[in-house]
C-alpha cells in the first residue's frame, strides 16, 4: 500500500473506469512532490462506510491488481504539465519587472 514521508514515497492517483458497484481503477505512482513514474494499477472497491474520527478518515477497500492503465497515466502527466505551466506563467508574470508605457 502507498505511503509517503515528507512528500516522497508512493501514492494512489486518479479514478478511472468507474463501475456501478462503486469500484474504480487507480494507479500507484512514485512521488517526489509530483508523480514521477507509475508503478502499478488496481481496481479498488470501497467496503462499508467511511469512518471519521476527529480529522482522520478511514475506509476498507477490496483491491485487485489490473494491468497498468496507460490512459490514466497520460491524464496524470497532462494534469501535472498544465499545473506546472500555470505556476511558471504566474512566476514569470510577477517577475518580469515594471513596465512603463
Amino acid at each position: 500500500m502507498p505511503s509517503m514521508i515528507g512528500g516522497i514515497g508512493t501514492s494512489f492517483i486518479g479514478e478511472r473506469d468507474k463501475r456501478p458497484d462503486g469500484s474504480y481503477v487507480t494507479t500507484e505512482f512514485f512521488v517526489v512532490g509530483i508523480p514521477l513514474f507509475p508503478l502499478r494499477s488496481f481496481r479498488v472497491r470501497p467496503l462499508g462506510d467511511m469512518k471519521v474520527f476527529l480529522n482522520t478518515t478511514s475506509q476498507d477497500f477490496e483491491v485487485t491488481p489490473v494491468p497498468l492503465n496507460w490512459r490514466q497515466v497520460i491524464n496524470v502527466y497532462a494534469g501535472c504539465a498544465i499545473a506546472i505551466g500555470i505556476l511558471l506563467g504566474v512566476i514569470w508574470y510577477f517577475n518580469r519587472g515594471p513596465t512603463f508605457p
